[in-house]
């Protein structure tokens, strides 16, 4: 029915019933506008069939005109008209719920509690079936229509039970991320109801620290329902979760533009505009936009929280005086104010003023504030500030009372309000790190992987993703580095099976040492050394006598399974094309000197990136014909000794040239000029025959010789524009995945057309791509060097050193995407990895 893989036919069956209910009335269903409106196969027809139907005089009955709307409510569904086709499908619900006041039988039920199913109202669905079920008994219905109501009644009670999963925030994250993504996959939607489903699962995937599936999901559900200012507001919350502020605010007033006036009918909605103009100004506050920031909280009369923002934003820009006069204002007496405050919110003006006061030197003043907080609150932060203050007055006794008091109170807090209160009065007073380490110190870290459905602790991991958000900014826009040796302890995620690499006292990452901090629920470590050497992307971990390579993504360390389970390599030079004490006597071609010696460093390379070098072969001068050249690569073809590799590597230096009619080759050891054909390789072999039978799961050929541009037909050619986009991306192990599931066909050649290959001890192409496995092309710093960046680095390498010695060679990359869209890997070892 409304199951994606079978929802078109089922559908059409339930509506075609429902039809065929009504052929008690005269209504003729073979006129040229009902064949148009019940096709299939033009939708176009289809649309003016139905419009033309929904148009005539008389007017359909309130079931056939049910059926004719949901008809063109699909086509217009196909057309991506949705505004149109939300309409059309509300306008059938309206004639099916008709036709049923009217003594509808159990076919326009089961149409109606269909249509319920593409609103994403389940629990409707499950009733109209329940309905239904009760009529066809009655009418002593045939057993497989009893049996498929029955079907269709179970399927819609456990969608309904998805989707109270799906938007209750009370359930586990992980559940609630699973409840969305079944009914998302499995259910045909609307528009309106696909949105809401990808909004509840973007929020909770947020939550579960997939904030880029999150900020996905929401821009989805945006985009299907653009007026919706719910989805807008959800999105700023993931976008200030993640620190960039900037889009925060940006989407935040677009969701306020959308608001404009509704608060006025709508409590909910006058709600919904309180929080986002409130976000907004923190927002504003954050970016360094005080005046905004300002604006926004003076204008927001509806929040409790204005007074006490203000009073921070003036702090922030030393206006003492009006800060304290902001902070006398909070909470305000009238119940309306302080309804919606945190028990411990109460006093924070009272605080705040005592606090600034203390600063003043009017410690009077300040011990006076605190004593309009009756009773005391028992919390470490109350008693050490007035313990401080009675210390200024010389009140002895006071002090030890209240540090002995505090002394009895455990260090860390199990209540989740105060926690949370705690870090949000320090990110507004601007102790961001002081936020940050009290979350760290504070957060269970089995809540932090299990995301309880506790709405609370929801909000706790929220204000520690963004006490950190803005940590980092600050960071980053500092005018020198972070002074790490204040804050050396890091604290990451890990996955169980990681537990044992780090339940020593100590681990060597990438060569640093760190004392290993494991929490006892072997959730999370906490790495106490030099921070900067734990890379984005791929490291290499000594623990004992294990060894492991984690790949780091924002706070996570998640194992990191080589890419590729055999790499091999055929490695083809010749420099004696002078072909001395060979009976056949000299090529028409001069010697290129050091071509084999190059060769044999790339070799080593080749080796140190993870290339066995039993599994490199190499084809050097005598040995370097075309015979072999072209046997050495069957033998990676199906059937042949080595049809199971993960990756080959080709690599060719030498001469090349071209035809008469344009055809390229590479000039083997044995070529006659004679008979070329017989005694060359065809460049357009690599993709006619060679890519096509190699089974080899990724292919990269590295061409240093002249014509080596001509060897591309039917590839495709990566540009300048690609290149860029390759040097700025970061992969991650989603992306690296991608990468590795389809197949890859790949040429890196060293010019274009007939430019000339420079020669320079070797070739300087050669030199550029060890130059680049060395690390070189490494641009993203993650430690795995993708085929992109490979070539970015040789083309600028190679065109740099060429104008140096006064020439000109450009390199060309290419990709073969017929053969797939994967993306040829090189995981630098660690002996590689130089700390960035």
């Amino acid at each position: 029915m409304w199951l994606k893989s079978a929802a078109f036919g089922i559908w059409l069956g339930v509506i075609s019933t429902a039809i065929a209910a009504e052929k008690v009335t005269e209504t003729d269903y073979s006129t040229p506008a009902w064949t148009d409106c019940r096709q299939n196969s033009d939708v176009d027809r289809r649309l003016a069939g139905c419009t033309l139907l929904l148009a005539q005089k008389p007017g359909l009955s309130s079931t056939d005109r049910a059926s004719v709307l949901e008809r063109r409510g699909m086509a217009n569904v196909e057309k991506l008209r949705l505004s149109e086709a939300q309409n059309d499908f509300s306008g059938a619900l309206s004639s099916y719920t008709a036709a049923i006041k009217a003594g509808g039988d159990d076919s326009v039920l089961q149409a109606r509690g269909n249509l319920y199913v593409n609103h994403g109202e389940f629990a409707k669905a499950a009733d109209d079936f329940d309905r239904a079920l009760v009529v066809a008994r009655a009418r002593h219905a045939e057993n497989y229509i009893l049996k498929d109501i029955k079907f269709y009644l179970a399927v819609a009670q456990t969608l309904a039970g998805n989707m109270t999963t799906c938007k209750e925030e009370g359930s586990r994250v992980y559940i609630q991320i699973a409840a969305c993504t079944d009914l998302q996959d499995k259910v045909k939607l609307n528009a309106s109801a696909s949105a809401a489903i990808l909004a509840w699962r973007g929020s909770a995937r947020a939550i579960s620290g997939d904030i880029d599936g999150g900020i996905r999901d929401l821009a989805k559900s945006i985009e299907l329902e653009p007026g919706n200012a719910d989805y807008l507001t959800r999105l700023g919350d993931i976008q200030a979760e993640a620190g960039n502020f900037a889009k925060a605010a940006s989407v935040y007033s677009q969701s306020l533009n959308l608001q404009s006036g509704t608060e006025q009918t709508d409590p909910n909605k006058s709600l919904q505009r309180m929080l986002t103009l409130r976000w907004r100004g923190i927002m504003y506050f954050y970016l360094g936009s005080e005046d905004l920031a300002i604006q926004d909280f003076k204008q927001n009369k509806a929040d409790n929280y204005a007074d006490l923002l203000l009073g921070f934003v003036y702090l922030h820009q030393g206006r003492i005086d009006d800060a304290l006069e902001e902070f006398a204002k909070f909470p305000s007496a009238t119940p309306s104010a302080t309804k919606n405050l945190l028990p411990d919110d109460m006093h924070d003006g009272l605080i705040e003023r005592a606090r600034l006061y203390a600063q003043k030197g009017q410690y009077g003043l300040a011990l006076a504030e605190l004593n309009k907080i009756v009773p005391a609150i028992e919390s470490r932060d109350f008693l050490d500030l007035r313990a401080a203050i009675y210390e200024k007055m010389g009140m002895s006794d006071q002090v030890q009372a209240d540090r002995q008091r505090a002394a009895l109170l455990p260090l860390k807090s199990s209540d989740t309000i105060l926690i949370i209160h705690k870090i949000r009065t320090l990110l507004l007073r601007g102790e961001v790190r002081e936020a940050n380490e009290y979350f760290n110190n504070n957060f269970d870290p089995s809540a932090a992987l299990v995301y309880s459905g506790d709405a609370l602790t929801r909000s706790l991991k929220w204000y520690g993703d963004f006490a950190r958000a803005i940590l980092l900014k600050r960071e980053e826009g500092a005018s020198s580095p972070p002074q790490v040796s204040t804050d050396p302890k890091v604290r990451f995620q890990i996955s169980p099976e990681l537990a044992d690499a780090f339940s020593g006292p100590q681990v060597t990452i990438n060569g640093s040492i760190f004392h290993a901090e494991l929490d006892s629920t072997h959730r999370t470590v906490s790495l106490l050394g030099p921070p900067d050497s734990v890379h984005s992307g791929l490291n290499f971990v000594e623990s004992g006598l294990r060894s492991l390579q984690l790949w780091r993504e924002d706070w996570k360390l998640e194992n990191f399974d080589r890419p590729y389970k055999s790499s091999y390599a055929i490695v083809v030079a010749i420099d004696k094309y002078n072909r001395p004490n060979d009976p056949a006597g000299p090529t028409p071609y001069v010697a290129l000197p050091n071509m084999v010696a190059g060769a044999t460093d790339l070799v080593s390379t080749l080796v140190d990136v993870g290339f066995p070098r039993e599994n490199i072969t190499t084809l050097f001068n005598e040995d370097a014909t075309s015979g072999k050249f072209e046997h050495a690569m069957e033998d990676f073809w199906q059937g042949a000794a080595h049809d199971n590799a993960g990756r080959l590597l080709i690599y060719f230096g030498g001469h090349g040239d071209s035809d008469d009619h344009g055809n390229g080759f590479l000039v083997t050891y044995n070529f006659d000029a004679k008979r070329p054909t017989l005694t060359s390789f065809r460049m357009a072999d690599f993709v006619g025959r060679q890519f096509s039978n190699i089974s080899a799961h990724h292919v990269l050929v590295l061409l240093d010789s002249c014509d080596a541009g001509m060897a591309i037909p039917g590839m495709h050619t990566m540009d300048e524009k690609t290149d860029a986009d390759w040097m700025k991306r970061f992969a991650t192990r989603v992306e690296l995945s991608q990468d590795l599931k389809e197949q890859a066909r790949a040429l890196l050649v060293a010019g274009t057309g007939k430019d000339q290959a420079v020669d320079d001890g070797g070739g300087i192409f050669t030199q550029a791509v060890i130059d680049g496995l060395k690390g070189g092309a490494d641009y993203m710093k993650e430690n795995v060097i993708e085929f992109g960046e490979l070539s970015s680095y040789v083309k600028h390498k190679v065109r740099v050193r060429a104008a140096a010695m006064g020439k000109e060679q450009v390199p060309s990359a290419f990709t073969g995407d017929a053969f797939g869209r994967g993306t040829f890997l090189f995981p630098l070892p660690a002996k590689a990895i130089v700390p960035k």
